[in-house]
């Protein structure tokens, strides 16, 4: 019987887990030390039976590279991933995601 409450304890962990961290957040790069360049929050509103989508391109000022990339999702519903360029180059482009039926909101910050 303690096995059962164990496994069923041990599940229930794990799906959480999955709820708290299945959010659209992003980081990639280091901040030490990096001058931000973009700070902004996108939003799009909900739509019935659309997701909802964005693609931003960042560029980085001239002689610089892309340090580092946050995304923080606000609505925690969301998807946000790195499409094109990133770490080590001259920019970034960026797609952001809602669920359908639902908008989003997320602030980007970007460091070089």
């Amino acid at each position: 019987m303690v096995s059962k409450g164990i496994l069923f304890a041990t599940i229930c962990i794990f799906y959480l887990a999955t709820l708290v961290l299945g959010n659209g957040d992003l980081t990639v790069g280091h901040t030490y030390g990096a001058q931000k360049i973009h700070h902004e929050i996108y939003t799009k509103k909900g739509l019935p039976l659309q997701k909802r989508v964005e693609e931003i391109e960042i560029k980085a000022p001239k002689n610089k590279t892309i340090q580092a990339v946050v995304v923080k999702d606000l609505k925690g519903n969301g998807e946000s991933y790195i499409k094109r360029g990133g770490i080590g180059m001259d920019s970034v482009t960026l797609k952001l995601k809602s669920e359908k039926g639902h908008g989003f909101k997320f602030s980007v910050d970007v460091y070089a």
